[in-house]
């Protein structure tokens, strides 16, 4: 049999898309928490628009899962929940672009135009929480940097843990270099009062 580089990209796609239909669920149907951190146009091209990833988009993908793999095992002591899913819906405005900081249940009006608020679905898969209300992220990349899109991701999971649980959660992000050994765990952030702090 002769296995090919295009062999290898199919079935990749196809073992993430199954992946992501049973861990996830239909992805276009509402803003995940790693939507916030990207560029507005690029999650909605995602959503409306998807095109099938490359090779090196699906062995990252893999190389996620493998991380997410060894902290398991490193933290299978802790007991922690995994893909823990978080969802609320925040009204919004399409007219003029208001939107709630918080969930609401009901119809609602718009404060500053009247007109009637859609509701944003937004859902998170948080990779690991533990008893004590915190959440970890986990992240494979070249560096163990931390990016801005990430904390953004982060804060969006504690956002919805209290709005969810009625609990105040704390986040950390691990990032782990494969290639190096290297990893590298944030800070805990804290969410108090419906806002991120350091």
């Amino acid at each position: 049999m002769h296995i090919s580089a295009n062999q290898i990209t199919a079935g990749l796609a196809q073992a993430r898309q199954h992946h992501t239909t049973q861990t996830l669920g239909d992805r276009s149907a509402y803003v995940g928490a790693s939507d916030v951190g990207q560029c507005p146009r690029k999650a909605v091209l995602a959503k409306t628009t998807p095109k099938p990833p490359d090779l090196a988009t699906l062995i990252r993908f893999e190389r996620g899962h493998v991380v997410e793999e060894i902290l398991a095992g490193a933290l299978e002591a802790y007991k922690p929940d995994r893909q823990v899913e978080l969802e609320a819906f925040i009204p919004y405005c399409g007219e003029c672009r208001f939107w709630s900081q918080q969930p609401v249940k009901g119809p609602v009006y718009c404060p500053d135009c009247g007109e009637p608020l859609r509701m944003l679905p937004l859902k998170a898969h948080c990779d690991f929480v533990f008893d004590d209300d915190l959440v970890l992220e986990c992240k494979s990349s070249q560096t163990t940097q931390i990016q801005e899109a990430w904390k953004m991701q982060l804060h969006t999971q504690l956002f919805l843990y209290e709005h969810c649980r009625q609990r105040s959660p704390q986040g950390c992000i691990l990032v782990m270099d494969l290639a190096r050994g290297a990893l590298q765990v944030t800070d805990p952030c804290v969410w108090t009062w419906g806002r991120s702090r350091a």
